[in-house]
């Protein structure tokens, strides 16, 4: 995988953990070690035991990170358990579809969409990819909007995906935003198969 990449990992949080949690701190914390000190997390509006984690590679790899993983100070398994309900799922999604760098200003805003999408047509995903620019680029456009990014992959399990984050004011502007661009969108919902879609408030790791 070419760098920069930037993984989102999802997770289902046990009931009444919370992100301060000292475990998954001890999990950062571990990621920081292993010098991905990039990091921001957040749960969802929509339904608060859902995790998200984003940590951007900028020098290191997935794979070469691994033998970097600082064992002695936490037992991923271990902690991963204290805290969620199953494994949490990564997508390490590289910046090839998108013509800039992750932007901070996305998750630096009060909340952002993040989107995960799978298309209807894996037989013609470079159509995908210009829809799924022109309607983050239609989002990204209204004043209440702090940039967006996108990436397409295809995932462990062989399914390709598209993951998509804009920077918001608030979840009222998205939806406010979305229909006032309906008609924008519309070539959006005509190649999304399925999106799971929601609104975090972003915190970064220190």
């Amino acid at each position: 995988m070419s760098l920069p990449l930037v993984e989102l990992i999802v997770g289902h949080l046990k009931e009444g953990v919370t992100t301060a949690h000292p475990s998954f701190k001890k999990l950062r914390d571990a990621c920081a070690l292993g010098g991905l000190t990039k990091q921001t997390y957040g749960v969802a509006v929509e339904n608060p035991r859902k995790l998200y984690w984003v940590i951007h590679y900028e020098t290191i790899t997935p794979k070469d990170f691994l033998s970097k993983w600082p064992s002695d100070f936490c037992d991923y398994a271990k902690e991963v358990g204290e805290i969620m309900t199953e494994e949490p799922v990564s997508y390490y999604l590289p910046r090839d579809s998108c013509d800039k760098l992750f932007p901070k200003a996305t998750t630096d805003a009060r909340v952002t969409e993040i989107a995960i999408v799978e298309p209807k047509n894996a037989d013609d995903l470079e159509y995908y990819k210009e829809v799924q620019r022109d309607a983050v680029d239609a989002q990204a456009a209204e004043s209440t909007a702090h940039e967006g990014w996108y990436s397409l992959i295809k995932t462990e399990k062989g399914v390709w995906t598209g993951v998509i984050f804009v920077g918001w004011d608030s979840a009222e502007a998205h939806n406010a935003a979305a229909a006032k661009n309906a008609a924008l969108l519309q070539p959006f919902h005509g190649v999304a198969a399925l999106v799971w879609l929601v609104h975090v408030s972003m915190t970064d790791h220190v």
